[in-house]
């Protein structure tokens, strides 16, 4: 099984899917360059692992090592670079360090727009991620509402496939409408 199959088979098992990424992450002490983008996917996907098991200070750690992996190789922006950025805002999120995650979700988002097409569901994800960031500030409640809606309508677009994020978002919208 290739790395990237071994994820797809473990999306939905996360702890199943540490294992084998420890043991990828074991090889990355001394990374050449041209192993660094392994490595460096290979601390994201266990910092998303840890982030989904609720592990939060060990998910940024991986993240961070992720992010600093992805820098040295690819410079300052690449898909990779966003999605590490969205989760880094995620996991500040969720230990309730709003300010740090609105700081690495912005950058995500500015990255996502430069580097995607406006229809891409990555920038989607990284909008929703920031609006949930954004919430919790009356300032800026309005602009979190608009993220929200303009990542709603990509997915929407993109019909089925992406109808458990249509569901997350119009359950957010619910509860945060104006």
């Amino acid at each position: 099984m290739r790395f990237g199959e071994m994820w797809l088979f473990h999306a939905d098992r996360p702890l199943e899917a540490l294992a084998q990424l420890d043991r990828i992450s074991a090889r990355c002490e001394d990374a050449t360059p041209d192993m660094a983008v392994l490595c460096g996917d290979a601390a994201r996907m266990t910092g998303d692992a840890k982030l989904r098991l609720g592990a939060l200070a060990e998910a940024s750690e991986s993240l961070q090592r992720a992010l600093a992996l992805y820098e040295r190789v690819q410079g300052p922006s690449s898909p990779e670079i966003v999605a590490t950025l969205r989760l880094r805002g995620e996991a500040a999120l969720a230990q309730g360090r709003r300010d740090e995650a609105v700081a690495h979700l912005r950058r995500a988002a500015a990255l996502a727009v430069a580097d995607f097409d406006a229809d891409h569901p990555d920038l989607a994800g990284t909008q929703f991620s920031l609006a949930k960031a954004l919430a919790g500030d009356a300032a800026t409640a309005p602009e979190a509402r608009e993220l929200a809606a303009k990542a709603l309508a990509v997915y929407s677009a993109r019909g089925e496939a992406f109808a458990p994020e249509i569901r997350a978002i119009e359950g957010w919208q619910s509860a945060h409408s104006a």
